[in-house]
């Protein structure tokens, strides 16, 4: 039994590793050249999620590399890894699935999993093969996920005593039609501008550094705790980006052999910090009922999966009972 993973962010990973932990053979595919590209901003682990690290055995060094989040306020205005992977076709049948990717490389698995993202490229193939295979199937449309806002984010160095608090502070500056919000972690810090879009849209956008740069320009004057204002920040930032912030959930999170997982499946805006929380949690409910559905494939003395596996319908089953308890 073997498990293709498309898509090497966070959720990926996490599912990888807990892949690794069941015993399950896999692979990631990640289009990017690199799992470590600054392509994004903090991480926030809740309560549910330490849980889940401490099961993993990634509680220590989390702890060595984060900082808690202690306080916070609010103001006013004032396994394996392939990368460089682009998944251009899924297919799935009785037997298995197949992921072809731009180089001309192919995979063959028992199932996909599909962490790549809120535009899933994994979730585009599961829909044409779900229309193809039964056209009167409810599912989602092509473009599930709204948005009504967009986020630029940028890291920088802390600046001693100049901010409001210690590592692990955070707050936000509360406006109309656009807010900030900041947390400061150990050497770095990180901010968040949202702001309305004219209008709300379905299709992606591709921000450029001039976009990043006038959207810094136009609240450069919010304030930023009650000792700093945005430019004070925004111009010795380290790294810097935009994206939309789509939101909503899937009416359907499998087809046959494929699943998704994370904001592949289900998008949340970020201020509460939920996204890779969520991810986690359903890593971890698809690896629990997939290693349930696999005992009876065991066959060897150490546990090993050993030829065969359980069918479509079976599997189907199990990515039911795996949306039913996300």
């Amino acid at each position: 039994f073997r498990v293709v993973v498309v898509g090497g962010g966070p959720v990926g990973l996490t599912m990888a590793h807990t892949l690794s932990k069941a015993g399950i053979e896999y692979i990631v595919l990640e289009r990017r050249p690199t799992v470590f590209e600054e392509s994004g901003a903090s991480l926030v682990i809740g309560p549910h999620g330490m849980r889940a690290f401490k099961q993993l055995g990634l509680y220590e060094r989390l702890r060595e590399i984060s900082v808690e989040f202690i306080e916070a306020q609010t103001c006013t205005e004032d396994g394996r890894r392939y990368n460089r992977l682009s998944v251009t076709e899924v297919t799935s049948d009785d037997e298995g699935v197949t992921v072809r990717c731009a180089d001309g490389t192919r995979y063959d698995a028992s199932i996909v999993v599909g962490a790549d993202g809120v535009h899933s490229a994994v979730r585009k193939h599961m829909r044409n093969i779900a229309l193809k295979t039964s056209p009167k199937i409810k599912i989602d449309q092509e473009k599930p996920f709204v948005a009504e806002y967009r986020m630029l984010w940028a890291s920088f160095p802390l600046q001693g005593d100049k901010h409001d608090g210690p590592p692990g502070f955070g707050g936000t500056s509360n406006c109309t039609d656009h807010s900030l919000q900041y947390v400061l972690g150990k050497d770095i810090g990180w901010i968040f501008i949202y702001e309305r879009l004219p209008k709300p849209t379905r299709d992606p956008v591709r921000y450029t550094e001039e976009d990043v740069i006038a959207v810094g320009e136009r609240w450069k004057d919010v304030a930023f705790g009650t000792k700093l204002k945005v430019k004070d920040v925004f111009s010795k930032r380290i790294h810097a980006g935009m994206t939309n912030l789509e939101e909503g959930v899937l009416k359907r999170w499998f087809f046959e052999r494929i699943v998704l997982v994370g904001d592949a499946a289900h998008k949340f805006t970020p201020n509460p910090g939920q996204g890779y929380m969520n991810g986690m949690q359903d890593v971890l409910a698809l690896t629990n009922v997939l290693h349930s559905v696999l005992q009876p494939y065991r066959g060897d003395e150490n546990g090993e999966y050993t030829g065969g596996g359980p069918s479509t319908k079976i599997l189907s089953a199990a990515f039911q009972r795996y949306q039913d308890q996300r």
